[in-house]
């Protein structure tokens, strides 16, 4: 296999490195701004499972209880107990991860079609809001997505020298390895990577090849119980519904923000890559490569979760989704420098643009709302009265809201209602309430009958904050004489780091706004 690098009537060094400079610094600013959302609730799910003294304790019980390989959750026991859980010390790492990643990226894909198709690909990952969003927050999808990249970076480097490099061989076995401890679907790149290089690896390249293969998986050994344990308690099936026909279509437009806008900067670079198309070295092997590298998870994901189990969540599909964009601007090495950076620079700033402005990425809820929700309680319990309001609520697990209502926690008569007997026991305890106020919070799916319930004892909805219908909280009374109705009041952050949807800030609490 040759290779071919981009001269000095292409793209010079330091017009490489500038643009890759001003890349990374926008995806890390990016990444950085607003980091202070409220924690998700798979964050706080995580979070929930750290402080263990005891590394065997924090397997049994902080991994093994979950459905995700013990990487991430290892590293955080160990962070939190160094720096606190504040979100934007928690989540930087991971913003540096998926900063990272987009460099790695760029560096690979420079070897296999050229600096120019590089620079735009890395263009696309700073304001994709899949890659946005899992960028920031503090779960494995930053750290695959880095160590996805570092495994095919150490591959590439492996199958395009000339005589076997161990130290080459020794990087892709360990970052393969490390693909396989921080997400299952990771793992399955990792392999998917290491299969792929089968067909194309040389002989004399092979056996060392092999031997990167059996390392990766010893080092993997140690996990296989966890992973056992972990396969008999169940996983994201039990919950996630399987995806429609039209998924996949769905993912695609995720990739382009859901906006014409993208596409249409897309198709522009298109043009004129068409317009002044030059052959690059082994282009056309590295486009099948990258096709097989993107289809292939969306693939398995997508037919296992349809016939076996679900699994398939646009996150997990971050690790292939550069191989997309670098597919696309492939034939950009003939461009001519002047037409480039015209081209890069409407990609750059148009796509910015529309993520932050058109898309409204800052303010939009990804996530459902836990610290909204918990400023709400403490609102409503200083204005009505902590002893005249019961409190009741749907959620996965108590102490992701009691960590934003630390000691200020007024207690729950209900905190989980999955409906049938939930709804009966709601209906004994609201048929017993004294106070004349009712609160109720959802922050997960919710039986509908819980409404009707509750206010045939408090019929009147003194206030409602939704939070763009991701999670909600309603304060009913039992006054005879309900206020006139009004419309939902949405919660909005006036604060330096605003709220900012999933799979998901501030330092003022939030007021209501009509």
């Amino acid at each position: 296999m040759t290779v071919l690098n981009d001269t000095s009537g292409t793209l010079s060094n330091r017009n490489f490195y500038l643009w890759m400079g001003i890349i990374l610094l926008l995806a890390f600013v990016m990444r950085c701004y607003h980091i202070n959302f409220s924690y998700s609730n798979d964050e706080l799910s995580a979070l929930s499972r750290t402080g263990f003294t005891s590394f065997k304790a924090l397997i049994t019980e902080g991994v093994m209880v979950d459905f995700h390989p013990a990487g991430v959750q290892v590293f955080l026991n160990y962070w939190v107990k160094l720096f606190g859980m504040d979100e934007w010390i928690v989540r930087l790492p991971f913003v540096i991860a998926g900063t990272l990643g987009i460099w790695l990226s760029m560096l690979t894909f420079a070897r296999w079609f050229g600096r120019k198709a590089a620079l735009l690909a890395g263009t696309m990952l700073i304001f994709t809001e899949l890659s946005l969003l899992y960028g920031q927050i503090a779960r494995p999808y930053a750290s695959g997505f880095m160590l996805s990249m570092l495994t095919v970076y150490f591959w590439t480097l492996f199958l395009q020298k000339e005589k076997p490099r161990y130290d080459y061989a020794l990087g892709f076995a360990v970052s393969a390895a490390a693909c396989l401890y921080n997400h299952h679907f990771s793992g399955l790149f990792a392999f998917i990577t290491g299969v792929t290089g089968l067909f194309l690896v040389k002989r004399s390249h092979l056996k060392l090849y092999l031997y990167a293969g059996v390392i990766a998986t010893l080092l993997y050994v140690p996990h296989l119980p966890v992973t056992l344990a972990q396969m008999s308690v169940g996983g994201v099936g039990e919950w996630l519904g399987k995806p429609g026909p039209g998924w996949p279509l769905e993912h695609l437009a995720l990739l382009f923000n859901n906006s014409w806008i993208v596409p249409a900067l897309v198709i522009i670079a298109l043009v004129m890559q068409f317009r002044y198309y030059k052959p690059y070295a082994d282009a056309s092997l590295y486009r099948t490569v990258s096709l097989v590298f993107f289809a292939t998870p969306l693939l398995i994901g997508y037919f296992y979760s349809v016939y076996i189990n679900p699994v398939l969540q646009h996150s997990i599909l971050l690790f292939s989704a550069p191989f997309l964009f670098a597919l696309l601007f492939s034939g950009t090495h003939g461009m001519p420098f002047k037409v480039f950076n015209i081209v890069l620079t409407m990609l750059l700033v148009g796509g910015i643009l529309q993520t932050i402005f058109i898309n409204d990425y800052y303010h939009k809820q990804h996530f459902g709302e836990f610290r909204g929700i918990a400023a709400t309680v403490n609102t409503w319990n200083q204005k009505y009265g902590k002893s005249n309001i019961t409190r009741a609520m749907n959620i996965n697990n108590p102490w992701y809201l009691n960590f934003y209502l630390q000691d200020e926690n007024p207690g729950f008569v209900q905190s989980e209602n999955r409906g049938e007997e939930d709804l009966k026991e709601l209906s004994r305890i609201i048929n017993q309430s004294t106070t004349p106020y009712f609160m109720y919070a959802w922050l997960k799916p919710t039986p509908s009958e819980i409404n009707d319930i509750i206010q045939a004892r408090y019929p009147c909805i003194e206030q409602k904050v939704d939070f763009s219908g991701m999670s909600t909280i309603i304060l009913y009374s039992a006054t005879l004489n309900c206020p006139a109705p009004a419309s939902d009041t949405l919660f909005i952050m006036e604060s330096t780091f605003p709220t900012s949807n999933s799979d998901t800030g501030g330092v003022d609490y939030p007021e209501f706004y009509p």
